[in-house]
């Protein structure tokens, strides 16, 4: 909501933007996904190193980030999802939808 409590228009993307951000997922990040999933997740860890405490898979492990097995896999699964919401860009209501069915 806005400052006054009046809710912003949605984003409206062009549709060159739109099928450049498709082609992007498809051609570069979903064929390696858990690599580049890790990798940012790693990089956002790198960056602000107290984000480490806001996921439990990192707040007590002993093994660098590189090797935690459940960070991969968390990671994994929030690509995922956000690769499906690219390839719903255009049809916001299926992305608000697909996020609000995982509570997120």
């Amino acid at each position: 909501m806005g400052a006054e409590g009046v809710k912003p228009p949605p984003l409206q993307l062009p549709t060159e933007q739109v099928d450049l951000i498709r082609a992007t997922f498809a051609s570069k990040i979903e064929p390696d996904v858990s690599k580049h999933a890790l990798e940012l997740y790693i990089k956002l860890l790198e960056l602000i190193p107290e984000a480490a405490q806001m996921f439990s898979m990192t707040r007590r492990a002993k093994e660098p980030h590189r090797e935690n097995k459940l960070l991969q896999a968390h990671a994994t699964t929030a690509m995922k999802m956000v690769c499906s919401a690219a390839v719903k860009l255009d049809r916001q209501k299926d992305v608000r939808c697909f996020f609000k069915e995982r509570r997120l």
